[in-house]
Parts: structure tokens; sequence; C-alpha cells
């Protein structure tokens, strides 16, 4: 069965849209801050955002590809959520950045003293800013970027050329 790209395009934008007004406001409303990957997980959100827009935009014979941009984006922003859930999980370790410097003996003072300012800002990744019905914001994005990607591909394999 063959469909709209447009239909599809405004759904994905639409979801698109909510997915990061959920993660700003649990940021910016609920007062959860995000650790690294958190952030990096709203890339690919706002890039597929783009993509879909510009579906909107263009020439018909341009729709397609830019729907498999969107959905090759969310497709990617599954890995990186789920990445971030076995970081979680700790079924693996996390990023360099993703947790506080550890304190060496050897230290002195003055490296004690910046080391510790440096580790105020630090939010393990490990630790998950939020959790609904047992499932932490980092499994709430996998979820929904396969969601997302599932329905660009087939929305991209659907569409009129």
């Amino acid at each position: 069965m063959r469909c709209d790209t447009r239909t599809g395009a405004w759904t994905l934008l639409a979801l698109t849209a909510a997915v990061l007004a959920a993660a700003f406001a649990a940021q910016h409303i609920a007062g959860l801050t995000p650790c690294r990957l958190c952030v990096w997980q709203r890339y690919p959100w706002a890039l597929a955002g783009l993509a879909t827009g510009a579906t909107l935009l263009l020439p018909p014979g341009w729709r397609r590809p830019s729907l498999g941009v969107a959905a090759l984006t969310l497709t990617a922003g599954a890995v990186l959520a789920g990445f971030h859930l076995g970081v979680e999980q700790d079924w693996w370790p996390g990023l360099p950045g993703c947790s506080a410097p550890e304190i060496d003996p050897s230290m002195s003072a003055a490296d004690l003293k910046a080391m510790l300012e440096s580790r105020r800002n630090v939010v393990p990744c490990g630790d998950p800013a939020g959790v609904v019905l047992g499932v932490s914001m980092a499994g709430q994005n996998m979820l929904a970027s396969l969601a997302g990607a599932a329905f660009g591909w087939i929305v991209t394999a659907r569409a009129r050329a």
C-alpha cells in the first residue's frame, strides 16, 4: 500500500517535536539535570526533525530520500539510547565524560581542590535522571527512537515515488 509522504512527514515531525519538548520540559520544568549522553540523545531527534521538515518543503522526488535520512538518524538515536541504557544497567562502562574523575592519593591539595570543583558539574550517565513505570528516560528514548525509526522506514518504503 502506498502512502503520502507529506502525511508521514507531518506525523514524524509531530513525534520529533513531542520528544524534544518532553526532554526540555524534564530539564527546565521538572528540574532533571541531563547527563552528557542525555544531551547527545537530543541530536538525532533534532536532525530527524530538520530532515522531516525539509521533506515538507522539497519537491516530490526528494521526499523519500529526506524521510530516509530522518529514519536513519532515529535508528542511530535508538543505538545511542540503547548504549545509555546499558550504562545505566551496568552492562558496560560509560564514556570518559560520563563520570567524575577519580581521586588520586598522590594529588596535591590544589589539584584535589580543582578536581572537586570539576566534579560538581558532572552528572553521572549511569544514574537515571528520571524513571517512569520502571523505565528510565534513556529506555523511553530508545523505545520512542525505535518506533519513530520504524515508522520512518515504513513511510519511506511505501511512499509514492
